[in-house]
């Protein structure tokens, strides 16, 4: 009995609406916590598997460094015109934070990449990579255009018109908060191209026909089970682990954050609450400012 009236003085001491917001907070600390753990549980995979030599490669999970290799014709890029094994053209529309920084946010469904398969070659032969539905880490990019819709070429906007959200794109004017100037947008291209030294990391399996082409092993690497990953890259594993670190930290914080929150639903605390904010204000500025990579998960 004697703990009761502190308990009521606690609760009535609290600010209104202060279990709303500490809800909130750990719903949008626990996005970052997931995509770190996710990050992890990645880094893990690629760093438990050893590489295997494409000759020798069996049916399952897998793990492969080598050259790009055509298969024959190669590709041609939709906007720089390169020849390439693989390409992809990256639509982003510039935003305005309330922190004033300008950054670039990828549209949905504005996507444009080649899905046609080409080899891997190393010392001891090739193997077959379909790119389809892989998440994709690619260095190699050339900025194709930037700046408001109307100074792109005509064959870009027609790109835009279809591509966008299944709708046209207007030459819109930005709102209040965007400084009324008008909108822009930002255009890029990644290109895997002969030669080019690329990492996959996918499931090994038997084709549903034998190729016609000559290859050392006749299995393709391609996507296996929804949850399984598929990545092509172009630089070292090690430099590809290295980018996993980022969202772990990040993830760290989200959890302390959480933790935080947790505590204040049975004790609020000033200075706790105080630290939530920051923590949250961080985690809004990291996700609001950084740059979009190209990579499907």
């Amino acid at each position: 009995m004697g703990f009761a009236p502190i308990i009521l003085a606690e609760i009535a001491s609290r600010p209104p609406g202060i279990e709303f917001f500490l809800l909130l907070v750990i719903i949008y600390s626990s996005y970052f916590f997931v995509k770190g753990i996710l990050a992890y549980l990645r880094r893990m995979s690629i760093q438990n598997l050893p590489t295997a030599k494409a000759r020798s490669a069996a049916v399952g999970m897998v793990e492969l460094h080598g050259k790009a290799k055509s298969l024959g014709e190669p590709l041609v890029s939709p906007f720089y015109g390169f020849k390439c094994l693989y390409y992809a053209v990256v639509v982003e529309d510039e935003r305005k934070g309330k922190s004033g920084s300008n950054h670039y946010t990828e549209l949905k469904n504005a996507r444009l990449e080649s899905t046609a398969p080409f080899l891997l070659e190393d010392e001891t032969g090739t193997i077959t990579v379909d790119p389809k539905d892989a998440s994709i880490y690619i260095l190699k990019r050339d900025m194709y255009c930037i700046g408001p819709l109307s100074k792109f070429p005509k064959d870009m906007r027609d790109f835009l018109d279809k591509k966008s959200r299944g709708e046209p794109i207007p030459d819109r004017i930005a709102n209040f908060l965007s400084g009324m100037i008008t909108q822009r947008y930002r255009v890029r291209e990644f290109t895997i191209s002969e030669g080019d030294e690329i990492y996959v990391f996918g499931n090994a399996k038997i084709p549903k026909s034998q190729p016609t082409y000559d290859v050392s092993n006749a299995l393709v690497v391609s996507k296996g089970e929804p949850w399984q990953d598929f990545i092509l890259a172009d630089h070292p594993e090690e430099k590809l682990k290295g980018g996993f670190v980022y969202p772990m930290l990040i993830a760290g914080m989200a959890f302390l954050n959480i933790l935080l929150c947790a505590l204040s639903f049975g004790f609020y605390s000033p200075c706790i609450a105080t630290q939530i904010g920051i923590f949250t204000i961080i985690l809004w500025v990291i996700h609001s400012t950084m740059e979009p990579s190209l990579g499907k998960a």
